[in-house]
């Protein structure tokens, strides 16, 4: 049985700095609340419509919280 050379990795990992906190501004619920997706402020996101809520509902059983009422 032939063995792996023994390596160095001396490779230096960038610190991860938070410049500021982002707000979550909706989550997404799938399967009642087993999976949720929060969505912050940070990425790209078309508030929908009330109408478009209800049919993710009814539909999918996606429930949409919306946090902030801004777009």
């Amino acid at each position: 049985m032939t063995q792996l050379p023994k390596t160095s990795c001396s490779i230096p990992m960038p610190e991860v700095i938070a410049i500021r906190d982002t707000r979550i501004i909706a989550k997404i619920k799938l399967c009642g609340g087993a999976v949720t997706i929060n969505v912050n402020e940070t990425m790209a996101w078309k508030k929908p419509t009330d109408e478009q809520i209800k049919n993710l509902h009814d539909l999918f059983c996606i429930d949409v919280e919306i946090l902030d009422r801004g777009e």
